[in-house]
């Protein structure tokens, strides 16, 4: 059975060779399966394959100039695809790292305030192809 592993000294991200794990509350790797249907005119119910996925590292944490400096030249000038590293590691200390090299760049790039809160930061990477797993 799974020991649950809390997050905090378990999780690291690098975009574009900066290590950003410090300027991260959330760092979240997802990969969604389109589903093509394949349903037709003898099927007994709905069939489909899945396609492709499509990865994404969803990330935000507490905005400030060296963070801005690391995400926001890259949304504010696009199409550079960079190199992004996100490690994640259990409770019995195994590492898996995804990677992807020179196919990652800012899907999107948001900085948030209110009157009471603290100034924070979430952006989107896009990736790529899929992953060196290791």
């Amino acid at each position: 059975m799974a020991s649950p592993t809390k997050g905090a000294g378990k999780v690291a991200v690098t975009f574009n060779g900066t290590a950003i794990t410090a300027y991260c509350n959330k760092a979240d790797l997802d990969a969604a399966l389109d589903q093509i249907d394949t349903t037709n005119l003898a099927s007994t119910g709905a069939e489909s394959i899945s396609a492709f996925p499509k990865w994404t590292i969803n990330l935000g944490g507490l905005w400030d100039a060296t963070i801005d400096a690391v995400l926001g030249p890259e949304a504010v000038t696009p199409g550079t695809k960079r190199t992004a590293i996100i490690a994640f590691t259990d409770a019995v200390s195994t590492t898996i790292t995804y990677t992807w090299t020179s196919k990652a760049e800012i899907a999107n790039w948001a900085i948030q305030s209110t009157p009471t809160g603290a100034i924070a930061w979430t952006a989107t990477l896009g990736l790529s192809g899929a992953p060196n797993r290791a």
